[in-house]
Formats: C-alpha cells, structure tokens, sequence
C-alpha cells in the first residue's frame, strides 16, 4: 500500500515535475515512507496545476537499462572482489561458471565492485545493483548503488524482480531455492550446483506477490536460516 508523503500527519510539499511549484505531494512506500519515483504524486487543485501520476500507472510503466551497459560491464572479472573470493573457495572453473551464469559485471568506476545485472524472466535488463566485496572474506564492505542512479536515468521505474529470474526457463527441471541476497545466491551455486539460486528483492518481508507469481507452479525451498552462506 502506498501513501502521500506527509509527517505526523502534515502534508510535505516538494516541487512539481510539471508546473514547478511547491503544491506536490510524492507517493511514499507504506512500509518504509520512501519516495517511489520523483514523478510519482499529486500536485492538488485549487493551488496546483493538477498533476497526477499514481503508483499504479507508475506500475505499469516499463523501465530497462539498456544492454550495451550490462556488455560492457562483463569484461575484466579478474579484477572482481567478489570473483577472486570464489575462485579461493571453489576454484576458477566454479568461479567462472557462476560468474557467467548470473551475468555478474564488473564495475568500471568503482575498482573491485560487482554489477549484479537484475534480469527478468523475459530477458530484459531491469537494473544492476553495485556493491563491493571482500575478496578474501567475501563479505559485502560497501552497497554503491544502482546503475539507473549512476546513469541519472528520469522516472526510472523500479518494479520487484527475484534476481536470477531469467534462469528460470533455462533449467525447468531444477528445484528452485531462495535466498536473501545475491552474494548468497551466486556462492551457494557453486556449493549446491544441483538447485536453481535465486534471491528474493525485500529482505526481511519475505517473498512478495509478484515474486511468487514469477514462480508460477514451480516448487521452491525458502527458509534463509537452513543454507548458512
């Protein structure tokens, strides 16, 4: 469920994408009040212009990052963190597997960190998610961001993918396990190469709606406390 910004039950205002005038109110998350897009609000009548953009548009609308940034992030996984972490624990021909499985880049401004690419089942790049590992522990030192912020991409729509989605078709016959986070899913890939990893977009809230509907009738395992990654 979604809500206008307010506190304490007072409207916050913030300048209007159309008219620039501070009569708009954004739609903010219900669970954690954070803004959904900077275009998603009202901008109320008799003051304002009338702009309305509602969340359930705005889940209509489709965002992609396009390919060429996803190519041109797959190049020198030698010089990844997260890579030279698995190639110490699984060796360099796991490491490499799982490194090309899940379409993990390495990021160019920021030396060392992953692109995890957010692919959906239909192949689309829906954003890439930038953090920095450890490369001897292998645990995450620092979450940089997403690509669709570092490229300044407008009205980006973020939607909830589970990451690992597009493998789905690709292996029908394996059972599906769930985790909580990428780092999760890619190492327990190489330890369990037998299950289909993926992890879930909203630690904490468990598996969502849409996630689930993604799943279809296929069989899945999610209890994070079991795997121990």
């Amino acid at each position: 469920m979604n809500k206008l910004e307010s506190h304490r039950g007072a409207a916050i205002f913030s300048t209007c994408p159309k008219c620039k005038k501070r009569n708009y109110q954004r739609y903010v998350t219900h669970i954690y009040g954070e803004g959904i897009a900077d275009n998603v609000g009202e901008c109320a009548l008799p003051k304002g212009c009338g702009y309305s953009y509602t969340p359930s548009e705005h889940e209509k609308a489709v965002s992609f990052i396009p390919d060429r940034y996803l190519l041109q992030s797959l190049n020198n996984c030698k010089d990844n963190n997260l890579f030279n972490y698995l190639v110490n624990q699984f060796g360099e021909d796991k490491a490499t597997t799982a490194m090309k499985l899940y379409s993990i880049g390495t990021s160019v401004n920021h030396p060392g960190a992953s692109v995890f690419w957010v692919i959906d089942i239909d192949g689309k790049v829906r954003e890439g998610k930038i953090k920095l590992f450890d490369s001897y522990t292998g645990k995450e030192t620092k979450d940089i961001g997403t690509v669709s912020r570092i490229i300044k991409m407008k009205h980006f729509t973020h939607k909830s993918y589970l990451y690992g989605e597009n493998l789905i078709n690709k292996f029908p016959k394996k059972p599906v396990a769930l985790v909580e986070s990428e780092r999760e899913a890619i190492v327990s890939s190489c330890k369990h190469p037998d299950y289909l990893w993926l992890s879930i977009s909203s630690p904490g809230l468990g598996l969502l709606k849409t996630e689930e509907t993604t799943l279809g009738k296929r069989d899945f395992i999610y209890d994070p406390k079991t795997w121990g990654v």
